[in-house]
Order: C-alpha cells, then structure tokens, then sequence
C-alpha cells in the first residue's frame, strides 16, 4: 500500500504540473508560472495529509500541519505579479 500512495503523490504531483499546460493555455505567463510552482507542492502535501489515513504508522500530524501552514502562508505572500507594460508603448 505504501508504494502505491508514493506513485500517486508523484503521478498526481506531475500531472497536476502539466494540467496548466492543457486546460489554461490562455492565462497570463505570471498566473501560470505561480501555478506551475505551488500546485504540484500542495498536492504533495495534501496527499500526505490523506496519506495518513490510509498508512498512519508514516504520518507525523504536525509535520502535516506545519507543511500546511507554511504553503497557506506562502500562497498569500507569493501572489503572482503582474508584468510591467512595455516601456514606449
């Protein structure tokens, strides 16, 4: 059961990468960059999270907890910039 949740948090983590490619391929450069970063992160995460009911002898709650924390946090303070316009234009 243990390499079967590990595939799926690397399967997941890597799909979830490319599903911005696929399904958004009109978002702005800057939108996509951030989402390419912290979206395969916080699967990662998440899925520990889940991982924990499935396979509790690996699951340590505050590192769940703090892993969490961390990426709300730095979701809110990593919020995708704009680019500047052009200079002349």
């Amino acid at each position: 059961m243990t390499i079967a949740c590990l595939v799926g948090l690397v399967l997941g983590a890597s799909l979830t990468y490319a599903y911005f490619d696929r399904f958004f391929p009109e978002a702005k450069p800057e939108s996509r960059r951030y989402h390419r970063v912290i979206s395969p992160i916080a699967f990662l995460i998440y899925g520990y999270t889940i991982w924990g009911a499935v396979d509790p002898s690996y699951f340590v709650p505050g590192i769940a907890l703090m892993a969490t924390a961390v990426l709300t946090l730095g979701t809110f303070l990593a919020q995708p910039v704009a680019s500047p316009p052009p200079a002349g234009g």
